[in-house]
């Protein structure tokens, strides 16, 4: 695997991780890894939700159907009671639903079965109040139909109490409807007395009133006679009021033309009489003559004056005719003020007699109104105790039932099947939530996101877990590393590399072994030196001795006599030899770094194995000499508190850490590995060593799809 497809794994997933911290493919991880516990969670409420209802006693349930007639039957057609509104209608299905689960319908059904030994009620303290808890009735929406439903361990027992409980209900209705009935009839009968008496004492007041006030009570015919006389006088009236009007008009007009307030011409009544017109005429001749008599004398010439003279008089004789005028309009004046007055009197006496007769008139209506609805009410309620007599003697039945209880042939109770399946849910919910709670309190390393979210460090490369038919995918994961180590180098002289760990056994040895070795396939010479002076591996995994090592070095050995080679070639390695008593003190000696110095002179790579961080100082005193350090995780193992103090040491004390190694990933089980990895090199790698197996093109594709999946 080249490094940019490392650098590609590393940013799907991180990426992913970083800015969707809830993926789905996070969660689908999760359950996937604690699958296991869901499936025992699963089993195990299932199970038990299974065994508790076999466990449980079978409960029963008969159901019957009954229709209520809202409006009784109808004997007469004229029924005193009857339910038509919706109101009344729901009303009245409430009070029947409250009736069949009364105590007193309950009763009665505890005294049909009072000596039946098998009726589980007559043990009780309260017969009656116990089987009513159990009686159950829905209304039917929208419509006037009850379903009455009862349960029990025993089927035939509960078809019987529901059905026995119609019977007595519809009992208990007919007598309830001929109590209502006789109750009406009563009360309808202490009424007729003294409404027949109200009917007599109306009826005597009637006569009294029509014998007493016959002269003024008016009939239709004199109405429209007394109110023709009056609107007649009204227009007379009117009319002399217009006229007297008018020669009042005139009266003040002519007055004024007398005292010179108004013109001649103002009045035509006075310009059209004959005597006025006379007078006027020789009042114009005269005017004429005086003119032209102006023109030739003056006004003290006799003719002028002659002229004046007649004009005057002409102005007196004037006077005396519109004076006369006058006197003939005041008397016609008071004439028509007398007719006036004369004709207002007459209508207020006619008005004031129409007054009277109307008052008598409605006087008389309301006694014959109240003497009508007493005589009305009495025959009602005469002909209403007719029909409750009737009524009170038939047996009325609201009740319809339309389909009676039949034995229950399975239990309502317990569900089986239901609630084996809301266990089974219940154990998938308890299951999901173990598992995820059992996720948060691991704070081991699994993804490289993880490092790079919570260590601040990239990762190098992700290690499969061995096994057989994996070597070359394997060994392509180390070539990943190899490119990495040489994008990592800051210089192109030889490196000391360090390879240490937070804990022991996260495989830092092994990856010490097959990096050099990828190292040394490539051309480069490697050596291996073993730093662990605690518990020393390297010898072991190439079958070499450990007798002679780095101490011998010091104790007086050559260096070519402490280096062994390998079968691999450019491949060698320095053990540690006798182990020295104070690693720490043996690490820090100049000689110790010299030796560092040759080696890297003399081979392209130094590769050091060193003990864990965290049980030893050695690998902090050792990273001081090298030139990279890489740190070794394994996978969902160590903490990543721990892992956290263990960089930071390493970073105290100066050390290059290039990065990480996520060791020992369990492909097959992490599905994000198994999609982004394993796949991938399983496909291009790996399916010539399956075949060399044994196994079929048929068996290498459901692998691949049981790996994705």
């Amino acid at each position: 695997m080249s490094l940019q497809d490392t650098q590609n794994f590393q940013t799907t997933v991180g990426d992913e991780t970083q800015f969707l911290p809830f993926h789905f493919k996070e969660y689908l991880r999760i359950v996937w890894k604690g699958r296991y516990y869901i499936i025992l969670a699963i089993l195990l409420f299932g199970a038990g939700a299974f065994v508790w209802s076999k466990l449980q006693i079978p409960i029963y349930e008969a159901t019957a159907t009954i229709s209520i007639d809202v409006s009784p039957p109808q004997i007469s057609p004229n029924q005193v009671y009857g339910t038509n509104y919706w109101f009344e209608i729901n009303y009245y299905m409430a009070e029947q639903v409250r009736v069949l689960q009364s105590y007193r319908l309950a009763q009665k059904i505890v005294t049909i079965f009072k000596n039946d030994p098998t009726f589980p009620f007559n043990n009780s303290k309260d017969p009656a109040k116990a089987f009513r808890s159990i009686i159950r009735v829905n209304r039917q929406e929208d419509s006037n139909i009850l379903n009455i439903k009862i349960r029990g361990t025993d089927p035939q027992k509960v078809a019987l109490w529901v059905n026995t409980l119609v019977d007595e209900y519809s009992k208990l209705n007919i007598q309830d409807n001929l109590e209502k009935s006789k109750k009406i009839l009563q009360v309808i009968n202490e009424q007729l007395q003294p409404i027949y008496e109200k009917l007599g004492e109306s009826e005597r007041q009637l006569t009294q009133f029509q014998a007493s006030q016959d002269i003024y009570i008016l009939n239709d015919t004199n109405k429209n006679v007394v109110t023709e006389q009056i609107e007649k006088l009204n227009k007379e009236y009117s009319d002399a009021k217009v006229e007297r009007i008018d020669i009042e008009s005139k009266i003040k007009a002519l007055n004024d033309l007398r005292f010179g307030k108004a013109s001649l011409e103002s009045f035509p009544e006075i310009y059209m009489n004959d005597a006025i017109k006379k007078i006027n005429a020789s009042r114009v001749d005269l005017e004429l003559q005086l003119q032209e008599l102006k023109k030739q004398y003056k006004e003290e010439h006799p003719k002028v004056k002659a002229i004046n003279q007649q004009l005057e008089n002409l102005k007196v004789s004037l006077k005396k005719e519109i004076s006369a005028l006058v006197a003939s309009l005041e008397t016609e004046y008071k004439i028509k003020k007398t007719r006036e007055e004369e004709l207002y009197r007459n209508i207020q006496l006619l008005k004031d007699e129409a007054l009277k007769g109307s008052k008598a008139s409605l006087e008389l209506e309301k006694i014959k109104e109240n003497y009508q609805q007493n005589k009305m009410f009495y025959e009602d309620l005469l002909r209403r105790s007719k029909e409750m007599e009737l009524s009170s003697s038939v047996s009325i039945n609201r009740i319809r039932p339309i389909d009676p209880a039949i034995v229950p042939t399975s239990p309502i109770s317990p569900k089986t099947k239901q609630n084996t399946v809301v266990g089974m849910l219940m154990g998938i919910l308890l299951g999901v939530s173990f598992v995820f709670f059992l996720d948060y309190l691991d704070s081991s390393i699994k993804l490289p996101s993880d490092v790079e979210k919570h260590l601040n460090q990239s990762v190098l490369t992700v290690v499969p877990r061995y096994s057989p038919d994996k070597i070359k995918v394997l060994k392509e994961f180390y070539q990943s590393l190899r490119t990495a180590v040489m994008f990592a180098k800051k210089s192109e002289e030889n490196q000391i590399i360090l390879i240490t760990s937070t804990g022991p056994s996260e495989g830092k040895t092994t990856t010490c072994y097959n990096l050099a070795k990828v190292l040394a396939s490539a051309g480069d010479s490697v050596v291996i030196v073993d730093s662990d002076f605690r518990r020393p591996a390297i010898h072991k995994i190439f079958g070499l001795q450990n007798q002679i090592g780095i101490t011998s070095f010091f104790l007086g050995k050559s260096l070519e006599e402490i280096i062994q080679p390998t079968t691999i070639q450019n491949l060698y390695v320095i053990p540690t030899g006798p182990l020295p008593p104070n690693p720490p003190e043996f690490i820090t000696r100049k000689s110790f770094e010299n030796l560092l110095k040759i080696l890297k002179e003399k081979y392209n790579y130094v590769i050091l194995d060193s003990p864990p961080v965290l049980s030893v100082t050695d690998p902090i005193l050792l990273s001081v000499l090298t030139d990279m350090t890489i740190l070794v995780i394994r996978y969902n193992e160590i903490d990543r508190k721990l892992i956290k103090q263990c960089l930071n040491s390493l970073q105290k004390s100066g050390a290059n850490v290039i990065g990480t190694i996520i060791n020992d990933v369990d492909f097959e089980r992490d599905t994000t590995y198994s999609y982004y990895h394993y796949y991938y090199y399983y496909k291009g790698y790996d399916e010539d060593a399956l075949k060399e197996k044994g196994f079929s093109s048929k068996d290498l594709k459901k692998k691949k799809k049981r790996i994705i999946g």
